[in-house]
């Protein structure tokens, strides 16, 4: 039994049941009306290696573990090219990363991935399907509800690891059998109705961006993918790079339209950088936005850290309504997005951003933020941006070389 005052930050635990010298397990303690019970007698740790360097001809396929898929393939490799034994991995195991796991890193192998092998690194374990479903563990030790006594399991100094035999100290509720698998069932069936309601906003995010190309007086190139093989008049070959001219030959030509074309740089007041200083998790100083709280062209001011710095310092980046920040490095996916902040109080922004302010007797913000996030903005910016060590990036400079229609502020 445990008992904890919330204004006292108190914790009482009766000497019997001081099962481990340890705050952080006790304040975790579940109340659930299924029994709990502990995983060590329903899991089986997998940690058998292969030495992939003996068959340095052959090519293996390895395979990683992230918070987002799961399981997925990482890349071929031959076997020459491995310098350790790697584990074997089969379908139905289940893999997490040991340092990672407390934010989401783990899955269960698929039969197309079963076969396969995974680094050494990562903890592999079956569980026994008489008694237990698999896929009520993952979504378990995934949850939200679950992670402080997952995170209260770990061990280490510097870095927390959850290890095999911590992971067979935690108890889970567990019900029959057959409710493991309506509860599984159930979940399946909401992701079904999820992704359905996925697609069909991806069909109206479709139909509203026809019909902003039209309203522009713009129209969908038939040839969506890339040429493989092209020419280009050297009078119109403005950059030495192959994406940015196969965009020139196969996307959406921006001349042909109703309006105007100019460059971003003639409609803007402001391009600015935000601050590298580290920020802190302990509400200290003023709120930051970093490219996190983006999120499908609009900003969310949940979750955010916060910074100290000099006050002339602080009120260079101080946010004004209107702002455009544009996120100038990310993954080639998610580089170039964009939103306008329209929050009330003191905000600052951090240095993976770019503050664009508008002169807004050119340019309505919405209107520009909306051209950067269409296909119009994107074909553009996966022209335009580099690859730097995984990263994608657009500076300052390729951002004022944007091109942009620009009817008058009415029609915007």
């Amino acid at each position: 039994m445990t008992q904890a005052d919330p204004f006292l930050n108190l914790l009482i635990v009766l000497f019997k049941d001081l099962e481990r010298w340890d705050v952080k397990f006790f304040k975790s303690r579940l109340n659930c009306k299924y029994q709990l019970r502990r995983l060590e007698p329903f899991i089986e740790e997998h940690n058998e290696k292969e030495k992939l360097f003996e068959f340095p001809e052959t090519t293996f396929r390895i395979l990683g573990v992230n918070n987002i898929g799961g399981i997925f393939h990482a890349y071929d490799t031959l076997g020459k090219k491995i310098n350790q034994a790697y584990k074997k991995v089969d379908s139905g195991d289940l893999v997490y990363n040991p340092y990672r796991v407390n934010v989401g890193s783990i899955g269960i192998v698929s039969e197309e991935l079963g076969g396969n092998f995974i680094s050494p690194a990562y903890v592999v374990f079956s569980v026994d399907k008489s008694r237990m479903v698999p896929k009520l563990l993952e979504l378990i030790l995934k949850s939200k509800w679950y992670n402080p006594l997952l995170r209260s399991a770990t061990a280490g100094s510097v870095r927390q690891n959850l290890t095999f035999h911590l992971l067979g100290t935690l108890e889970i509720p567990l019900p029959p059998l057959q409710a493991q698998q309506a509860i599984v069932e159930k979940w399946q069936k909401a992701q079904s109705e999820i992704e359905t309601i996925k697609k069909g906003m991806e069909n109206i995010k479709t139909d509203i961006d026809n019909l902003f190309l039209k309203d522009l007086g713009l129209t969908v190139p038939l040839q969506t993918t890339p040429p493989k093989v092209f020419t280009i008049w050297w009078k119109d070959f403005l950059r030495w790079s192959v994406s940015y001219n196969q965009a020139s030959q196969s996307g959406i030509d921006i001349t042909k339209g109703k309006y105007p074309v100019v460059e971003l740089g003639t409609v803007v007041d402001m391009i600015q950088y935000g601050t590298s200083e580290k920020a802190n998790s302990s509400g200290i100083g003023t709120p930051i936005i970093r490219m996190n709280n983006i999120i499908d062209g609009v900003l969310n001011l949940s979750a955010l850290k916060h910074i100290q710095l000099r006050e002339a310092e602080r009120r260079k980046l101080l946010l004004k309504k209107g702002d455009i920040l544009f996120n100038r490095t990310n993954s080639k996916e998610l580089v170039g997005k964009c939103a306008v902040f329209d929050g009330t109080g003191d905000y600052i922004f951090a240095s993976y951003l770019i503050r664009v302010r508008v002169d807004v007797a050119k340019v309505y913000p919405d209107y520009l933020a909306y051209v950067i996030n269409s296909p119009l903005g994107r074909q553009q910016i996966d022209a335009l941006s580099r690859q730097i060590i995984g990263q994608a990036n657009i500076n300052s400079e390729e951002l004022r070389s944007f091109e942009i229609p620009l009817p008058p502020l009415e029609t915007q």
